[in-house]
């Protein structure tokens, strides 16, 4: 189970190197021979799926995740990794097209989110960081509908899956707060404690409240 924690360690102490990115043309260009072959396998799968996305091909991502997830059930036999290894790379490949999927259905119709809710009962395994994506996006969702305890509730879950990951608990006292059904500042803090990064980002997602802000910066910044 992948948290947030883990994947600020692994950039920290596995950074990209700077020639990576002037390599990365001639390696596409001596894996060309092996496009379909890689295409279809699980990573080939995750790498299509990001691009489409990013080239804000949204629907085209959202099938394609979908469609790919399933596969994770049967996976081949990764040769360099134990059998162990090989189920939770593909575990987390899972938790990886469904929260690809998730972020697509936001801008697609309701029959695409329930085909994507109709998915989550076949997980397989705590998802970790990529769990609390999916929880907090579904959130999102019943908020919209205009079902605010329900989009705590989720969004609880979402906390719940990944501690560690603090944008959770932001939109959970972005809730709160617009909600009026709890006190934002708890969630605020622990957000800043799990990841101290996130305060620029609290900072302009509630810049409309400075109380807000001037409290949390006196419960977290030493004196």
């Amino acid at each position: 189970m992948l948290t947030h924690l883990d994947e600020q360690e692994l950039d920290a102490k596995y950074p990209l190197p700077r020639w990576f990115g002037l390599a990365a043309p001639v390696v596409r260009a001596l894996l060309r021979p092996f496009r379909r072959w890689l295409g279809g396998s699980i990573a080939g799968r995750v790498g299509r799926v990001e691009r489409l996305e990013a080239q804000g091909a949204v629907r085209d991502a959202f099938e394609l995740a979908l469609a790919s997830a399933p596969l994770c059930f049967a996976p081949a036999r990764i040769p360099f990794l134990p059998p162990a290894g090989t189920k939770q790379l593909h575990d987390f490949q899972w938790w990886l097209f469904i929260a690809t999927a998730a972020r697509c259905a936001r801008s697609l119709g309701a029959d695409e989110r329930r085909r994507l809710i109709d998915q989550l009962p076949s997980a397989p395994a705590p998802g970790g960081v990529m769990q609390a994506r999916v929880r907090e996006e579904l959130s999102r969702w019943r908020w919209r509908e205009g079902d605010r305890r329900g989009a705590i509730d989720l969004v609880r879950q979402a906390v719940d899956a990944d501690p560690t990951w603090p944008y959770a608990r932001v939109t959970l006292a972005f809730y709160a707060k617009r909600s009026g059904l709890e006190d934002p500042l708890p969630a605020l803090i622990d957000a800043v404690r799990a990841d101290p990064l996130c305060l620029a980002h609290i900072e302009s997602s509630f810049e409309d409240s400075p109380e807000l802000i001037a409290a949390l910066r006196g419960a977290v910044q030493p004196s």
